[in-house]
């Protein structure tokens, strides 16, 4: 059958061994006769009906920083980060920018927050959303604290907005990290850290 521009094929190919016997992991390919234009030709991965091929996410990861303070922001376009990006098209954020989450699910963004002692601490997250609901899963050291932390409307993007909860944080490196589910997120300015 004769391939045409315009359109994306895709293959899955069974029952196929390397030629040196390595077990096969993906026998499912996807083929284009598209040119892509994003100025050189070249694309960081496959795109369909888009004139200029958008860069496949960087995984951003996160650096710890102390929690010296007995309230403490921290920015969310320095944090740790699988998929949501950094953006800066809405105004009223603080710091250098905010992050935009994008998919409903597989996405992350977190801090690492070293703490002196143990104990319970209120999680502050400023954000802003135009509209509906998008919950996110609150996890801290790999634990899930809250299945759908709901992020309720605040009206526009521009309008920023806090929703506060608490958590039981370690003497040391912690992880709090917020995940689609279901769901893209809010945009997430930062995240304030409160000592109880």
């Amino acid at each position: 059958e004769k391939l045409n521009p315009g359109y994306v094929y895709q293959l899955n190919l069974k029952n196929i061994t390397a030629m040196d016997k390595t077990p096969v992991l993906n026998t499912f390919i996807c083929y284009t006769l598209n040119r892509l234009t994003n100025g050189n030709n070249k694309a960081p991965h496959l795109t369909v009906g888009i004139p200029k091929a958008k860069p496949v996410s960087k995984i951003i990861v996160a650096q710890p920083n102390a929690l010296t303070q007995s309230k403490q922001i921290f920015e969310a376009e320095t944090a740790g980060r699988n998929g949501p990006s950094v953006a800066k098209n809405n105004g009223g954020y603080t710091g250098k920018g905010y992050i935009d989450f994008q998919a409903s699910s597989g996405e992350h963004l977190n801090w690492l927050i070293q703490t002196k002692s143990a104990g319970e601490h209120t999680l502050i997250f400023r954000y802003a959303l135009t509209d509906g609901s998008r919950p996110l899963q609150l996890k801290v050291n790999g634990k899930v604290i809250i299945k759908a932390l709901p992020f309720a409307s605040t009206g526009s993007w521009t309008n920023w907005k806090a929703l506060t909860t608490t958590a039981s944080l370690k003497a040391g490196v912690n992880d709090i990290r917020l995940e689609s589910t279901g769901s893209s997120g809010p945009n997430i300015d930062n995240l304030t850290i409160e000592r109880n």
